[in-house]
């Protein structure tokens, strides 16, 4: 698997220091954040970004707003987005729904197969 540049957005800290830590053992570039505006400040500046993955719930933000918005500068990043809720709110997101908790392998398997389609029916992963 070639080594992604993967950006990570949630509002706990922990979160976003496991999940970087889990990619980066993996080979992957990881950039954290903790909120929508700095991860679309992020995707404004680098042309590098593969992978978008972030929580649904953001505090003040919403994930699925900010895939939205994500995908409208970027259509071709593969979003992941990965929730405790019910997914039903997401069924015309164009990204992959992971159902919390996830495992850092499920995450790995999931950026591997960047193949998958992001249009329609988000595929969810339990």
């Amino acid at each position: 698997m070639a080594n992604l540049t993967v950006l990570v957005v949630d509002d706990d800290p922990t979160i976003v220091r496991a999940v970087t830590r889990r990619l980066s053992r993996a080979g992957h570039n990881v950039i954290g954040c903790s909120d929508g505006e700095a991860a679309m400040a992020e995707v404004r500046a680098r042309a590098d970004i593969d992978v978008v993955v972030t929580d649904l719930h953001l505090g003040t933000t919403n994930g699925s707003d900010l895939v939205r918005e994500i995908l409208e500068h970027r259509p071709q990043m593969q979003a992941i987005i990965l929730t405790g809720s019910d997914i039903a709110l997401l069924d015309e997101l164009e990204a992959v729904v992971l159902q919390k908790p996830v495992r850092g392998s499920q995450l790995l398997r999931v950026i591997a197969h960047r193949d998958l389609p992001l249009a329609g029916t988000p595929k969810l992963t339990t």
